[in-house]
Formats: structure tokens, sequence, C-alpha cells
């Protein structure tokens, strides 16, 4: 999973880079710090057709064609148009920051010929930040929420040595020494791999696939040695394929047309050949071949235009915030209680099952392995035995009880000696699975959700151990 996120975080940087740095060889080496920028962007998937014969593979049951037009779904659920504006205002050092950016996106939901779903979705993000004053604050706005939800990360944290080890961390990379480092290098590896051509007040900058995985191998040793740094050992410890070989484009690749006015980029076009194949980046993370006849490709067509202004005058705007509009997340935090000899460190506000293989489901319930969910919440503080066929937990800060002991395919489980009644417990492949409902209701956690990575062919489990564990 690790090795996953690396790879999207590189993708990430990779085109943050190519969209706020590429345009003149002097402009590459540019920070604004201060403007406003507004946009339009459209995404259609091309692959709808594809995707459907490679279901059918999978032996996707026909009997869905009855209620869903798969093809017509695919393509309307992976398309969608938005617009989107931005506003900056940055100081000089990086130490302080107001940043603004809302999204308004139109999608129309085509399940079959008898219903067409128009979805509009709003988005925002407001961001003040002062690190000198221990202020680093997010107002957040998206379609599940009905309200504005208000994070003020330094009232949150805990303790003061948390506190200080997060404005560390903060403050080593919101400096101008470090921001205009990863501007250098960016600069850099653009100008080396992209095709940059300025005619007048026009820069075209072109990147095909081949030219996109180089910048993107660079970047990954770039990322790995030094550019997030409190990361750096743990990293430095996995071992991560090159892309080399991968098809994130097709042949038309990416091309960014910038008119300038002074230097400073005033409009831009963007059209995007995105051709991903899946069936290579499968390969190159779970070391299997791709075991399919039908290609595991992934095409959509790009499209987005975006114009600069109020460069050195943008005045960010934040909503106007109320008790009716507005919650605040620390106030569904529990209490922290470091000083009081009752306060318990664990469990940890959630739980979760990580990578395994299989996450059995019977009669409709879905079942968690019951050691690494308990390591997960409780750490080293738990003690799991095994001895002849009878498994025990113990821990000081189980809810009521201190030790936990059941069998594999018994419906009984001991609390302290007490017996109760759960659903069956389950063992496959030297894992013990329990329900989830075991763990509501005996931990009083709660399941939040389950899922499986496709890529590293493997499931997940989260549960909220405050409230309830997933």
């Amino acid at each position: 999973m690790k090795k996953i996120a690396v790879f999207i975080f590189t993708l990430i940087f990779t085109f943050s880079a190519i969209m706020v740095n590429a345009a003149t060889p002097d402009f590459l080496y540019r920070n604004y710090n201060n403007y406003t920028a507004t946009g339009s962007m459209t995404l259609t998937f091309d692959s709808s057709d594809d995707l459907v014969k490679l279901l059918e593979e999978i032996e996707m049951p026909e009997e869905i064609n009855n209620y869903v037009d798969l093809k017509a779904l695919f393509k309307s659920l992976l398309s969608q148009n938005s617009t989107m504006k931005v506003q900056v205002d940055v100081s000089e050092d990086y130490t302080e920051a107001e940043i603004a950016v809302t999204t308004d996106t139109q999608q129309k939901i085509i399940p079959n010929n008898n219903l067409n779903v128009d979805i509009t979705a709003k988005t925002g993000m407001w961001i003040k930040m002062d690190l000198n004053n221990q202020i680093f604050n997010v107002i957040y706005s998206e379609p599940t929420l009905n309200k504005y939800m208000v994070v003020e990360l330094f009232d949150i944290i805990p303790d003061e040595e948390a506190k200080i080890e997060i404005l560390t961390m903060l403050k080593s990379i919101f400096n101008k020494e470090y921001i205009d480092s990863v501007t250098k290098f960016s600069a850099d590896i653009f100008a080396k791999y992209a095709e940059i051509k300025v005619s007048g007040s026009k820069c075209t900058v072109k990147i095909d696939n081949e030219a996109l995985i180089s910048i993107m191998n660079e970047t990954m040793s770039y990322v790995m040695n030094g550019f997030m740094p409190e990361m750096q050992e743990e990293m430095m410890s996995m071992e991560f394929p090159s892309f080399e070989g991968l098809q994130i484009l097709g042949d038309k690749g990416i091309t960014y047309t910038y008119s300038l006015l002074s230097g400073r980029p005033i409009s831009a076009e963007i059209n995007a050949d995105i051709s991903i194949d899946i069936s290579k980046i499968y390969t190159l993370y779970t070391g299997r071949e791709w075991e399919f006849n039908t290609p595991g490709l992934l095409n959509f067509t790009l499209q987005q235009e975006q114009k600069y202004s109020n460069y050195g005058k943008t005045k960010v705007e934040f909503p106007g915030l109320t008790e009716e509009n507005s919650f605040n997340i620390k106030d569904m935090i529990p209490e922290y209680q470091p000083d009081d000899e009752e306060y318990e460190p664990y469990p940890y506000y959630y739980a979760c099952g990580y990578g395994v293989e299989n996450l059995p489901v019977i009669d409709g319930e879905i079942y968690v392995p019951l050691r690494q969910t308990l390591v997960s919440a409780y750490e080293n503080t738990v003690v799991i035995g095994y001895d002849n066929g009878i498994i025990t937990a113990t821990c000081d800060y189980f809810p009521g009880f201190k030790e936990l002991k059941l069998t594999v395919d018994s419906t009984t489980v001991y609390l302290d000696g007490q017996g109760y009644e759960i659903d069956k417990v389950y063992a496959e492949n030297g894992t013990t699975f329990v329900s989830s409902k075991t763990f509501e209701e005996l931990f009083g956690w709660e399941f939040i959700y389950a899922s499986y990575d496709m890529i590293s062919n493997s499931f997940s489990a989260i549960s909220s151990s405050s409230f309830s564990i997933s």
C-alpha cells in the first residue's frame, strides 16, 4: 500500500509541477505568491466498451444488464465538467498564507435508458496559516457536508510536545529556501525532458509518455532523498520499482499553451491524451502477469482552460461562518486528559486491518482479522496467545474486562471467564476472523467501511474505536 501511495504522490507532484511552473525558461524558475486563477475543465472517459469487456471476462453476472447499461454508466461516471477558482496570498517567507479553492462540478449519470441523473456538486477549501503564531486552520465544504467544517489544527493537537513536532515539520516545508529548491528541481526536470517552444507571447510545452516516465522516475528519487525529510528513513528502507515501461499518456501526450504578459501567464490551454495501461501497473506492483485477454487501457480526454489575474492584488475571500452554518471538528473529539490518572491512551481512535488476502462475508456479515485489528487499536499493550486451539488476548485497556478467550468454529467468547454468545469464529489460511458485529458488541466500536485494492489484490477494514472501530 505504501508503494501505491508513493506512486500516486509522485503522479500528483509531477502534474502539479507541470501546471504551475511550465512556460518560458525564465518563467520556470519563478514563484507567484499572490494571484487569482479561474478555469474550466472537461474530462471524458473513452474506454467504457473495453471496461465492460473486461468485466465480462471476469465473469460478471449477465443479469446486471437487465438493470444497468454499463457502457453508459461508466462513461457518465468517469466523465465530468467543472469550473474552479483559486485565490492565493502567501508571504515572501511562506510562513503566512491565505488560500481559497472552490469548484463546481456537473455530471449526468446514466444508469440505463429510463434513468438520467443530473448532479451538481460544489466543493471548497479555505486555508489560513500563520506558523509564527501556531495557526493552521482549514474550512471545508463538500457534497457530503451540510455545513462548513472547521479544522483548527493546533487546537485539536493534544499536547505541547506534539504541537512542537508538527510545527517543526510545517516550518521545514513552508520556508523560502525549501520551496525555492523544489521550484528549481521541477523547473530543471521539465526543461530537461519537455519540449518547450516560445514564440512572441506564446509558450507551448509538450510532454509525451517517455518524457513523463523520465520525469516521474527522477521525481521519485527526489522524493526518497529528502523531499519529505520526516519520512526519508522509512521510505529508504522500501524498494520501489522504476516506472520504466508504464503507459500513462496516449500518442498525443500533454500540450500546454500559455499566453504571457510581462513574463507572467495570463491564460493557459491544456489538452491531455491520457491512456493508463492498468495491466502494466498491475504487473509492476504485484509481480504477477496480467491474466486477462482484454487490454487494461483506461483512455481519457482532458481539456482545460485557465485565466490568471490580480497578481499582487488578490484578497482571499473566506466564507462568513456562523453557529448555524458551520461546525468545528474539535467539538466532536473526546477531550484529551493527559494529567488525569483515569485517562487511558488506548484504544486509538481508529483500528484497522490492511492488506489482508481476504475479508470473509458470512451470512451477510463482514469478518475482520482478530489479531491485526486488536494490535492496530492497542499496539503492544495487548498480548495474544494460542494454546490447544484456544486464542487468548489480554490487555489492561479492554473495556470492562482484561482477558478475552475464544475458539475457532465456536460461537462463545469468554470475557474474564464469563461466556457470551457471538457470531461463529472463523479461520482461513492461519488467520482468525471474527465478525465486525462482534467488535461492535464487545468493544463498543463502530464498523466504518471495508474496501478491496485491485492492484495489490488485498482487502482493508476500518473502524472507529472512539465511537466504534472499523
